[in-house]
């Protein structure tokens, strides 16, 4: 693998569990705090999932957790990893 993709997948992975971390705690919250923003990625992927006919029933109420923490985490994380990159490029630094 090349070193470049290497520290890529690095860097998208500390993101991911950082990302984690906090959509975990803003799940835990009760409704309406405001951390509630940051799960906007994870509801809208249980939401796709759940009206498809692969996952119509749900996924339980674990499943229902995982979907959206991780989602959430996913989604952040790219993004964050996906503005890193433009900001390199722009910048000029390898």
């Amino acid at each position: 693998m090349p070193l470049r993709l290497k520290t890529l997948s690095t860097l998208w992975a500390q993101s991911f569990a950082a990302f984690g971390l906090i959509a975990a705690v803003a799940y835990a919250l009760p409704p309406g705090r405001a951390a509630s923003p940051i799960l906007i990625p994870g509801v809208g992927l249980f939401v796709v999932l759940n009206g498809s006919l692969l996952f119509g029933s749900g996924f339980g109420r674990v499943g229902d957790c995982l979907v959206i923490v991780f989602g959430s985490a996913a989604a952040w994380a790219s993004l964050f990893v996906a503005l890193l990159l433009i900001v390199r490029s722009l910048v000029g630094r390898e």
